[in-house]
């Protein structure tokens, strides 16, 4: 199955790479190696359902940064504790010191239990044009493009008049997703994403939900109540939703389930999952990614 890829902006002329300090990660499948102008040291696939932990304080592009590698939740807390000489207890107390930390690099899978991922940054799943983005974690539920969408600084773009997507009929719990909307749209009711065709009246619009979503929302790692107040506009953010029960069908994109109420704005990755997440797999999936988005 496919992880979740980490590419983030910031090295050399391909912004798919992640740096911190004077060193970027090629993680796979681009599979950069070390070079006298680049600087790129190849990633390597945290172990599943664990995480993959760079220290590259001194590092250069001469010396490769050190790697460690653990199973689960427990041991990263164990782990940057040794490292980082304190008693940390939680996630969130961890991804603090990460994120804080110009020498240390976090790569996480996630992808237990995922019935479909999409990146627009992984070229294994959109080639920068064509119609399908295609599903990596291996079940083959990809996402048709209606329309025509852009590409465009590795995201794609939907512009709020007919364009659209539909992800295949599968059967999911849970949805996580990295969007920026600019409430263009043709109407004053505007889809992020419409799955009634599956659950009856499951959906998530901009005036309302539908009873078949749980209360479990969260925004950037954190939980907020439900309501489409609480997403931004005009800048990227991370959602995290729930349903309260496991449902099959397919999920429109940017618009609603009968092809239309359009909105604008861009999208860059897309998970489902069979199961529900706990809080600090929530945390983990807005910080895989946030740094993309200078979040």
């Amino acid at each position: 199955m496919g992880r979740i890829v980490i590419k983030n902006i910031g090295a050399g002329s391909d912004s798919r790479a992640y740096k911190k300090g004077s060193v970027a990660i090629g993680g796979r499948p681009l599979g950069y190696g070390p070079t006298s102008t680049t600087g790129y040291w190849n990633g390597i696939d945290p172990p599943t359902g664990g995480h993959a932990l760079y220290l590259m304080s001194g590092a250069s592009t001469s010396v490769s940064p050190s790697i460690y590698t653990v199973a689960s939740n427990p041991e990263l807390i164990s782990l940057v504790n040794q490292i980082a000489g304190q008693s940390y207890t939680t996630i969130s107390e961890v991804l603090s010191y990460v994120n804080s930390n110009s020498d240390v690099y976090l790569d996480s899978d996630l992808s237990q239990n995922a019935v479909m991922m999409v990146d627009s940054y992984d070229t294994r799943s959109y080639s920068g044009s064509g119609s399908v983005w295609y599903d990596i974690s291996g079940n083959g539920n990809n996402v048709n493009l209606y329309n025509s969408p852009s590409y465009v600084n590795n995201n794609i773009i939907f512009d709020g008049v007919n364009d659209f997507g539909i992800i295949s009929s599968t059967t999911y719990r849970s949805l996580s997703l990295w969007a920026y909307k600019t409430d263009a749209g043709p109407s004053t009711w505007k889809y992020l994403f419409d799955a009634r065709s599956g659950m009856g009246n499951g959906w998530f619009a901009n005036q309302g939900q539908g009873t078949n979503w749980s209360a479990t929302m969260y925004v950037n790692g954190s939980p907020v109540g439900r309501s489409w107040s609480n997403l931004p506009t005009n800048s990227w953010f991370h959602l995290y939703i729930e349903a309260d029960n496991t449902y099959t069908g397919t999920i429109n994109l940017m618009s609603r389930y009968s092809n239309n109420e359009q909105l604008g704005g861009y999208l860059n990755s897309i998970e489902l999952y069979a199961t529900t997440k706990s809080p600090d797999d929530i945390a983990l999936l807005f910080n895989a990614k946030r740094h993309r988005f200078g979040l």
